[in-house]
């Protein structure tokens, strides 16, 4: 098997990004110009995945700021695909862990968040994790982890 390579997408890399969430039963042209938009807002991170020069896998996570009640930041996994013929190569998890690092390096994100597909549980249950017992919805199960050490996350908040 070919090595992968998982690092931040590129405007070149709109076109096949946009076919990954075709995939998703979402418009090609709007998927385009969503994700050149999130490509220039500091505040998205979208990761993509790359063998023998195609994409076959993203993420993308997102800032989503403070709370009323702290400064403390929460991120947000919006999307996590790998295309079927490459999954349980070690691109998925690459991936996570690519967004998972992307929110820790932010100012003030303590954790991650996510909520998954059905389909994606048992994968998610490789990495370690459970679903949120307290869930809102049974099809698409709720995650979070922490982003920052317990030491780290003892800092006063103003």
């Amino acid at each position: 098997m070919s090595s992968y390579l998982v690092r931040p997408a590129v405007r070149s890399d709109v076109p096949a990004l946009a076919v990954m969430v075709e995939a998703m039963d979402l418009d090609l042209e709007q998927s385009k110009a969503n994700i050149a938009a999130l490509l220039k807002d500091p505040f998205h991170g979208i990761f993509v995945a790359e063998l023998g020069g195609e994409l076959v896998g993203n993420a993308a996570v997102q800032d989503r700021g403070p709370t009323i009640r702290a400064r403390r930041r929460a991120a947000r996994l919006h999307d996590l695909f790998v295309v079927e013929d490459q999954r349980r190569s070690g691109i998925g998890r690459a991936l996570f862990e690519r967004a998972r690092l992307w929110a820790a390096e932010r100012p003030d994100v303590y954790w991650m968040e996510w909520q998954s597909s059905v389909g994606a549980v048992e994968f998610y249950a490789r990495l370690g994790f459970t679903a949120n017992e307290h869930n809102d919805t049974a099809a698409h199960p709720f995650y979070e982890v922490a982003t920052v050490s317990v030491a780290e996350s003892t800092r006063p908040t103003e």
